[in-house]
């Protein structure tokens, strides 16, 4: 054991050694941190530039807060929109179209779409709604679904202006009994409701 440890401790001041004979010989060839302040304030135009950005940025945050919109990079807008926008486009889709009795191979077949969602002035809209992937093998309730999703809106007075790509997974097997049961405990509240 003690063989062991000894070789291992010479092992270990060899690395140290090497090591430190790296640093001595990197240290040589890059230039000081002086050196490269003094090239870098001659060479590089003045900061102006840099510092306009973050006065911008803080207008615009505090334009947003001033307005009493929600920062849309806040867990407040994840909470208030970003959520909720699954359950309002997927009940909305339910609710319409799906009456039960799919052609189906089993319970898992769904239906992904992806859209866009707006925000402009409190209300919501969604638009660009396309298949990106479907086991449904019903065209004619994927329309129908597609229809239903694009109609989708509500107002919301809190909710800053944006527009975002988004998607949403609808399972109608799966999910019916949600969405179309209003005594279901689950159930998802429309938009702007106290639960």
């Amino acid at each position: 054991m003690g063989k062991w440890l000894a070789a291992c401790g010479a092992v270990l001041l060899v690395l140290v050694v090497l090591l430190w004979y790296q640093m001595q010989s990197t240290a040589a060839v890059v230039p000081t941190a002086s050196a490269t302040l003094s090239v870098a304030t001659h060479d590089v135009a003045p900061a102006q530039a840099s510092t306009k950005v973050v006065p911008i940025a803080a207008a615009v945050a505090m334009t947003a807060q001033t307005a009493g919109k929600i920062d849309p990079a806040s867990d407040a807008f994840f909470n208030q929109f970003t959520d909720k926008v699954p359950s309002i486009v997927t009940g909305n889709a339910i609710r319409k179209c799906y009456q039960g009795g799919l052609h189906r191979r089993d319970r898992d077949q769904f239906l992904t779409l992806e859209f866009v969602d707006h925000i402009k002035n409190g209300e919501v809209t969604v638009s660009d709604v396309k298949i990106k992937k479907s086991e449904l093998n019903d065209p004619t309730l994927e329309a129908c679904m597609i229809a239903a999703v694009a109609a989708s809106h509500w107002h919301d007075d809190s909710l800053p202006d944006i527009s975002q790509a988004d998607e949403v997974t609808i399972n109608p097997e799966r999910i019916v009994k949600k969405y179309v049961d209003d005594s279901y405990e689950g159930a998802p509240a429309p938009p702007n409701t106290p639960r």
